[in-house]
């Protein structure tokens, strides 16, 4: 659940333990999200810098963290699918 105001946005990063981004989950990699969501899904872009929505099933073994970026937005919630 986001909401923002105008020119508002929401970045996703997710790390290993460590802290250190995983390869194709970087903030600069992730699809901005722009718009007032209930549902809004996180997608990062592929390697020819189309959006994707990437499954849980590619991740790593092992912790996972979540890094998210703000700027005029705000985050009340996120859940996993």
């Amino acid at each position: 659940m986001l909401g923002q105001g105008v020119g508002g946005e929401i970045r996703c990063e997710l790390q290993d333990a460590h802290g250190k981004a995983l390869p194709g989950f970087s903030l600069n990699e992730s699809v901005p999200l722009v718009r007032n969501s209930l549902a809004a899904p996180v997608a990062w872009r592929d390697s020819l810098g189309a959006p994707e929505r990437t499954s849980l099933e590619k991740l790593p073994d092992g912790p996972v963290r979540l890094r998210f970026t703000m700027t005029d937005a705000w985050l009340f919630a996120f859940r996993f699918e």
